[in-house]
């Protein structure tokens, strides 16, 4: 799809419909995992399903997923299903996301977490400059080895003493990563209606519009999204004795150290 074409200027918020429904599903299927897992023997607690178990219940889970994604590629399902719809565009991703939880500490890679994070670079470099995004049934192709580009990002930035994840922590990276979702929700909009307003005027309509994506963000992060979040956090600091620890997910699926 090529950006602009076919979709209004709030069109990419579908993708907060597919976590919703990532949220809603996603602890069942987690739930039904775990009792079926084998447990871990390693454990104090012998009811804990075991981390490899659990593993390798996502892992087939993916496959599975992976599978489903080429049947309908191969048996020319709608365009409209192949690029919108949650089992086809938004399961591969987030259950790979799901599984790197699972996997192995990136930590333990070290210098080595450069290698993934190359590799992920690459790939997001030749896609985003490289690709022409003109033929939407032949983008569907391209989920996997996004997502699978998307995982070696995280590795690499998840190896603390590697070089990718030293770049990571750069004022102006951590700047943007902060913003990262008001630019996501904001940019389409925008350029959409630089687009319209500029499109016959001699200025180029991209800059425009990533300068004034930029500020919008800005003032969207200063004067919604952190007086919520300070708003949140003193009214648990009410409702608590003391600050309330940091909550691991998958605590519960961690070996003992």
């Amino acid at each position: 799809m090529v950006l602009g074409h076919g979709v209004g200027p709030f069109g990419h918020l579908w993708t907060l419909a597919i976590e919703e429904q990532f949220y809603l599903v996603w602890p069942l299927l987690v739930l039904a995992v775990t009792r079926l897992a084998p447990p871990d023997r390693r454990s104090p607690d012998a009811a804990r399903p075991g981390r490899f178990g659990v593993a390798v219940g996502l892992a087939g889970l993916w496959l599975c997923v992976l599978a489903w994604g080429a049947y309908n590629l191969a048996t020319d399902a709608s365009l409209v299903r192949l690029s919108f719809s949650s089992d086809l565009h938004g399961a591969p991703t987030m259950v790979a996301g799901a599984l790197l939880a699972v996997a192995p500490d990136p930590r333990r890679l070290g210098r080595w977490g450069d290698v993934p994070a190359v590799v992920g670079v690459a790939v997001v470099t030749w896609l985003t400059l490289g690709y022409r995004w003109t033929d939407a049934m032949h983008n569907s192709t391209l989920y996997l080895p996004i997502t699978l580009a998307s995982v070696a990002l995280v590795v690499g930035a998840l190896s603390a003493r590697c070089g990718f994840a030293a770049l990571l922590r750069l004022p102006p990276l951590v700047w943007l990563g902060k913003r990262s979702y008001g630019l996501y929700l904001w940019h389409l909009p925008v350029i959409l209606l630089v687009r319209e307003q500029l499109g016959s005027a001699v200025v180029p309509t991209l800059p425009v519009a990533l300068v004034v994506t930029l500020a919008i963000t800005e003032a969207s992060y200063r004067l919604v999204e952190l007086p919520v979040r300070q708003a949140v956090r003193a009214r648990e600091g009410r409702g608590s004795r003391g600050p309330t620890p940091p909550v691991d997910p998958i605590a519960p699926l961690r070996s003992p150290t």
